[in-house]
């Protein structure tokens, strides 16, 4: 676990177009600097891709086994009646499960999954005392099949949606238009006056679930979302993570923070770097446009080569395909990443880029 951090980072100003990156305030911690021969990149690889075709979690997770992956996390679409084929390939040593993403089993009664069942920041009493239990339950789950994180979509700002007008105007051509500029200002502002009240309710929800993700030595990470709406933003993750180090943790979803930037929301390299102190592990996707997500790596326009420095041999690194992507292009994914990330990006100068260590 990483130790508490006793400062937190500088903040980017909220509402700029994304610009150059700021230095971190003295005391604030950045991973020292590893060897330059370093070990290949772990990948694990989610059970959204195919959870939804198998009755069995044995079968479930022989398909990614024979991925030749050994590792893996289970998503939101997992069924009640899949964990215990899956526990038992845990217990035998045949997988390794590295996070669980709530909410984990798909509760009874609900016939499609979805990770925002209920979220921590609503404003419905009754909605966040069903989330709380609902995370105890998911945090019980990891613990069961040993797994070290618990990814949460955390919450989101209680407001008329402004970003999927964005996705569509972008998507148009039209992100340099004035009325793009003022529909990305109104959302701006309008989710700073109202985001208050819904961090302090999400504040609240993870100071209960602490307790259980100390007896059960899980912790809990606040992945980023594509929308401006969700929780938290990248310039809230201090404040609402710092004071439940080291159990409350951050989620980096690669494909997630792309589309931030596309939308002019934040700097993607910046607010990693500035974030890693807070990091738990990496979602990975490819991404197309704005609006065309989860893709195998290598099949989209992200550059993941500008990642590589954030990224350790012992990092949580989940890829994350859509349901039902055919094998053989996970498969050529899966091996673009790990020969991209196997050994140190490096400058015109043959140095190897790592980030520096004070």
């Amino acid at each position: 676990m990483p130790p508490a951090i006793s400062r937190s980072p500088a903040s980017e100003g909220v509402g700029k177009k994304p610009g150059p990156a700021h230095a971190l305030s003295e005391g604030d911690a950045l991973p020292s600097r590893p060897p330059s021969h370093r070990k290949s990149v772990k990948l694990a690889v989610s059970t959204r891709w195919n959870a939804q075709r198998h009755k069995a979690g044995q079968s479930l997770i022989e398909e990614i086994l024979a991925l030749g992956i050994s590792h893996a996390e289970l998503g939101y679409d997992l069924t009640a009646d899949l964990v215990p084929g899956v526990l038992r390939l845990v217990q035998s040593g045949a997988v390794t499960i590295t996070s669980v993403h709530h909410v984990c089993p798909v509760p009874l009664g609900f016939s499609m999954p979805h990770p925002e069942l209920f979220l921590l920041s609503s404003s419905d009493r009754r909605e966040r005392d069903r989330a709380v239990r609902y995370l105890l339950r998911t945090i019980e789950v990891a613990a069961e099949m040993r797994a070290t994180a618990v990814v949460i979509h955390a919450g989101r700002v209680e407001m008329a949606p402004l970003t999927p007008r964005l996705l569509t105007m972008r998507e148009r051509g039209e992100a340099e238009s004035p009325a793009y500029e003022k529909t990305r200002m109104r959302l701006i502002t309008q989710r700073e006056k109202r985001a208050r009240r819904h961090l302090d309710w999400l504040r609240a929800g993870l100071e209960s679930v602490v307790p259980a993700l100390q007896a059960c030595q899980v912790r809990l990470a606040l992945e980023n979302l594509p929308t401006w709406e969700s929780l938290p933003a990248e310039h809230e993750v201090a404040a609402v993570c710092g004071g439940f180090q080291p159990w409350v943790a951050y989620w980096h979803d690669l494909g997630h923070a792309h589309v931030r930037e596309q939308l002019g929301f934040i700097a993607h390299r910046h607010w990693l770097k500035q974030l890693t102190p807070w990091l738990a592990g990496f979602h990975v996707h490819d991404v197309k446009g704005v609006s065309w997500d989860h893709l195998p790596p290598g099949q989209g326009e992200m550059d993941f080569a500008l990642f590589t420095e954030y990224v350790r041999a012992d990092s949580i690194v989940v890829v994350e395909v859509l349901p039902g992507t055919p094998t053989d292009e996970l498969q050529a994914g899966l091996q673009y990443i790990r020969t991209l990330w196997q050994r140190p990006h490096r400058d015109s100068d043959g140095e190897a880029l790592w980030p520096k260590g004070r």
